[in-house]
């Protein structure tokens, strides 16, 4: 039915691995893995166990096996040095459909190959310190004190920031999120101080994750959704027009002419607005 893990340490880290039954129990122990240094992260992906120490990532089969334990950073790999004198915290572990593994720290996240080498050029980059995450079918979702950043896993760029402060995910998948507003960071719903849950879900339209409320204290539903093409094209327009509009220029006169043709002689000056109206009226002649 599924497995579940248990982390100790006594003279060394231990970690049990029981086996959810329809016994009296409830659960078989099926192994006791004993860690050679400090797990920092556990997780259970792709019907293997990941143990997370510093520097990197250990694999192991489930149900046990003879095999021994596959490490995800080769000791060859060129950043298995950074990761390991920096201190890099463990995250969790992501595949892509190419057959490539996201290794996820608390300082950046890096593609490998299935024999630990590197596998992109390129890294992310988190924007602030992460706090927790969640990983779905196609997104690594990072929260940190201000707001949650999703990663797209296959193209390792980032794609969309939701504004939700001091969130935490519910479920593996990230889906329901627990939003408690403080007086640094207040909600964008509402001003009342009691947490409430956001269910984040794909919206209909073209784009990664929509927002949508499900508890509150107002019946309101709300939803974050980003600007279409034709908002974009008509808020560039009235920018473009605004900005013409600031510092109209005023007592303008032609003093010389400088560069090729004949100047002024040949050439129909026009006389530059002054004001909004008078801009207004030359807007509508052309």
């Amino acid at each position: 039915m599924g497995f579940a893990c248990v982390c100790k340490r006594q003279n060394a880290y231990i970690v049990n691995v029981y086996e959810i039954t329809r016994t009296a129990a409830r659960r078989v122990r099926i192994a006791e893995l004993r860690a050679p240094s400090a797990v920092l992260s556990i997780q259970l992906w792709r019907g293997a166990l990941v143990l997370g120490h510093r520097g990197g990532f250990v694999m192991h089969q489930l149900p046990p096996r003879d095999a021994p334990p596959i490490t995800l950073v080769h000791p060859d790999n060129q950043v298995n040095m950074f990761l390991c004198h920096s201190g890099a915290r463990p995250i969790a572990c992501a595949q892509t459909r190419d057959g490539h593994r996201l290794l996820i720290f608390n300082t950046l996240a890096l593609y490998v190959r299935a024999d630990g080498h590197r596998a992109r050029d390129i890294e992310l980059m988190y924007t602030q310190p992460p706090l927790h995450h969640a990983i779905n079918d196609n997104y690594l979702l990072i929260f940190t004190a201000t707001h949650i950043d999703v990663y797209d896993i296959e193209a390792g760029e980032w794609v969309q920031t939701i504004n939700l402060p001091n969130a935490r995910p519910l479920d593996e998948n990230g889906w329901l999120v627990l939003v408690t507003p403080s007086a640094n960071n207040a909600s964008p719903f509402s001003s009342d101080a009691g947490p409430y849950v956001v269910y984040l879900h794909t919206p209909y339209a073209e784009g990664p994750l929509d927002v949508e409320q499900l508890c509150a204290s107002s019946r309101k539903r709300f939803t974050v959704r980003e600007l279409s093409h034709q908002s974009v094209e008509a808020h560039n327009r009235l920018s473009e027009r605004r900005s013409r509009l600031i510092s109209a220029p005023s007592n303008f006169a032609h003093v010389s002419h400088m560069g090729p043709g004949d100047g002024i002689r040949s050439q129909r000056l026009l006389d530059l607005p002054t004001t909004v109206d008078t801009a207004d009226r030359q807007v509508t002649q052309l």
